[in-house]
């Protein structure tokens, strides 16, 4: 695994998807704490892995799914090509994160939180959370703030769009 995935893990932590396909022939490989679920007819492993460790490397990584051996990210495509450096590559991944934490803070003080409220949720979890308080009107949410929450929510979205994810701008 790379420095530059070990630094990133934005695939495996939730950020960018919530689900991995997998086939039956990797569920009995799978540690017993990964969630596997059906959808639509096919396998899936519900993220956040659990199997990611504290310092951002797998800690199944022997036996993780073939979706997560063989995915490669946008960003690890260019530095593997020699387009950018690794610690470029990393300078950008902590901007994306920092975007995504800014968004979360933001969502938090929008509903009266502190900043560690939804600590352990996925960026889309406390959006989720922000907009069901929103619609109630029985919740007071500062509004100007769920407005600022949302926009750094989306330059977060478009970062990852350009930096992480094939097939957007390019």
């Amino acid at each position: 695994m790379s420095g530059l995935c070990v630094s990133c893990n934005l695939c495996c932590n939730g950020s960018i998807f919530a689900r991995v396909p997998i086939t039956e022939e990797e569920r009995p490989r799978l540690p017993k704490e990964v969630q596997v679920f059906a959808r639509d007819g096919a396998l899936r492993m519900r993220l956040p892995c659990p199997r990611l460790g504290d310092d951002g490397a797998c800690t199944c990584y022997d036996v993780r799914p073939d979706t997560c051996r063989t995915y490669n990210c946008k960003l690890s495509k260019r530095h593997n090509e020699g387009e950018i450096d690794e610690r470029s590559a990393v300078e950008i991944t902590q901007e994306i994160k920092a975007a995504q934490a800014r968004s979360i803070v933001l969502a938090a003080r929008a509903m009266g939180q502190g900043p560690d409220a939804f600590k352990g949720m996925t960026i889309f979890e406390v959006f989720k959370v922000l907009n069901a308080k929103i619609k109630d009107p029985n919740v007071a949410v500062d509004a100007y703030t769920a407005r600022r929450a949302k926009l750094h929510r989306n330059f977060y979205v478009d970062l990852v769009k350009f930096h992480i994810q094939s097939g957007y701008w390019d």
